[in-house]
């Protein structure tokens, strides 16, 4: 391969050397009298000028100098740099076919963990379009295509890759987690349970086994799992948090809350976790602590979620009868989540609690609206009353319904059906002036 000449570059040697990020290090061996330390500045700038000198690299160096401090760069999550740095090794010309599928590969990696999966997608499949087809990129593929959405071309490229390489267990068990997106539970359990055959000791397939046995109705056996899982790694704050849930959902809150506070002593950032405790104390009418939790998550920032840590605050603030703080909170879940049923009912009854009954009607309406088949909407609106000429009529026809479902025979109801609904909107509009 011809030797690529910086000495021929348009730019002064010296920016190249800064543009490679030469390490003070491989300097050193042109001036052992300096220490690390002391190579800085103007003396680095010299060094460098000098290393550029003499220096003649081939392509490969200079795609390896950038893949280098591109990989320096990703240590760091600094994935800009890491981009940047890996684009400029692409860049090089001259570079082999499997030079190219490496670094491919590579920068498809940064755009997978930087969360661009369309991008990622796109280099990994240039990767193996370079190169033959290897393990590690159809991994990273197959990751990239399940956090898009793509559940059947992950599980395609687990699969070719898993008849590479056999015996490699992390492809079965993401394999696995694209059957239990797909629902195909029974595949996704065989693959796991294939995995813990051959090693019982694999805490991340049992954490998986756990979340296909709940997403299949056995919590009791998602617990298990998730046991096993704390077991082999007391440190990982994911299986606390995880096996918290199942107990929230199993109403056990207290057991919940000991799992969400384990989770916390080892991750006490995790602004989900917070959030989660600061729901269970809700729900056990510790209101304090709650509002404790669910302000630290706010802090946080529960994103893309931030109004269920406003909601639950909210309902922490209600209960208290802190009123004008729960309708602040419940107001900035409707900000960020215009369509919140629930936030327009506990605001409703903060404006209840607070004797303004007019403003409570209407979010009780707007409640009611979104969500007509939640008893406790429905209940709040027609104790509220309706509030305007439409809500008559439709309560008006809700009442003529609400007796045709009460078991009378379908010609009673077709004689009647107009007297009733007359009967009903009567009474609406009655309780219309009333409560206006």
């Amino acid at each position: 391969m011809a030797a690529l000449s910086v000495a021929s570059a348009a730019q002064p040697p010296v920016a190249v050397c800064d543009r490679l990020a030469i390490r003070p290090s491989l300097l050193l061996s042109l001036d052992e009298t300096q220490t690390q330390g002391e190579l800085h500045g103007e003396s680095f700038l010299a060094a460098c000028g000098v290393f550029l000198r003499h220096w003649r690299p081939s392509a490969a160096d200079m795609a390896d100098a950038f893949y280098g401090s591109g990989a320096e760069a990703l240590e760091k999550d600094d994935f800009g740099r890491a981009i940047r740095h890996l684009t400029a090794a692409l860049g090089v010309p001259g570079l082999s076919r499997e030079h190219l599928a490496f670094l491919y590969s590579e920068r498809g990696r940064v755009f997978n963990e930087s969360g661009d999966y369309d991008r990622a997608v796109q280099d990994l499949s240039d990767s193996l379009r370079y190169g033959p087809q290897d393990t590690t990129t159809l991994y990273r593929r197959g990751i990239a295509y399940w956090n898009s959405g793509d559940y059947d071309r992950s599980v395609e490229d687990f699969t070719t890759a898993i008849r590479l390489d056999p015996e490699d267990a992390a492809l079965y068990r993401e394999r696995a987690d694209a059957y239990r997106s797909m629902a195909r539970l029974d595949h996704a359990m065989a693959d796991l349970d294939s995995v813990l055959k051959s090693d019982p000791e694999d805490e991340k397939a049992y954490r998986y086994r756990a979340a296909a046995h709940q997403q299949n109705g056995r919590r009791d056996l998602a617990i298990e799992d998730y046991t096993a899982a704390i077991r082999l790694a007391p440190d990982n704050a994911e299986a606390y948090l995880d096996r918290g849930w199942i107990h929230h959902m199993d109403n056990n809150y207290q057991r919940a809350i000991e799992d969400y506070s384990a989770a916390l002593r080892i991750d006490p950032e995790d602004a989900p976790t917070n959030n989660n405790r600061c729901l269970a104390h809700v729900q056990l009418g510790r209101y304090d602590q709650a509002l404790e939790d669910c302000g630290r998550s706010i802090e946080l920032g529960l994103a893309p979620n931030l109004h269920w840590a406003y909601d639950n605050r909210a309902r922490a603030y209600l209960e208290k009868g802190q009123h004008d703080r729960a309708i602040q909170d419940y107001t900035k879940v409707l900000e960020l989540h215009p369509d919140d049923a629930n936030a327009f009912y506990g605001r409703g009854r903060a404006f209840e609690a607070k004797g303004e009954t007019g403003r409570a009607r209407q979010d009780y309406e707007e409640a009611y609206r979104l969500e007509p088949d939640d008893p406790d909407y429905r209940a709040a609106y027609l104790a509220a009353g309706p509030t305007t000429l439409i809500s008559v009529i439709a309560l008006a026809l809700m009442g003529t319904s609400a007796l045709g479902t009460l078991g009378y025979r379908k010609r009673w109801r077709a004689q009647y059906t107009w007297i009733l609904m007359l009967a009903s909107i009567g009474l609406s509009i009655g309780a219309l002036a009333y409560y206006s």
